[in-house]
C-alpha cells in the first residue's frame, strides 16, 4: 500500500497496461489469494522492491523537477 500512496501512476499504469498484474489483482480482489500469496512470486517480489526505488516524488514527479502546469 505504500507503493501506491507514494506513486499512484506507477501503480495506474501497470494494473491497466499489464495483464498479470490486473489478474493478480483480480483473485485478490475475489479472495482467492492474498497479498502474501501474491508476493510469493519471485517476479513479483522483484518488480516491487524495483518500484519503491525509483526515484518518484509525492506528487508523481521525478525528484529535483519542477512540477509544470
Amino acid at each position: 500500500m505504500n507503493l501506491l500512496a507514494r506513486n499512484p501512476g506507477l501503480v495506474h499504469t501497470a494494473l491497466t497496461r499489464l495483464p498479470p498484474a490486473w489478474r493478480r489483482l483480480d483473485v485478490h480482489i475475489a479472495g482467492r489469494t492474498s497479498v502474501a500469496g501474491i508476493m510469493a512470486s519471485p517476479s513479483v517480489r522483484g518488480a516491487a522492491v524495483l518500484a519503491t526505488r525509483l526515484p518518484f516524488g509525492p506528487a508523481g514527479t521525478l525528484s529535483g523537477e519542477p512540477v509544470r502546469p
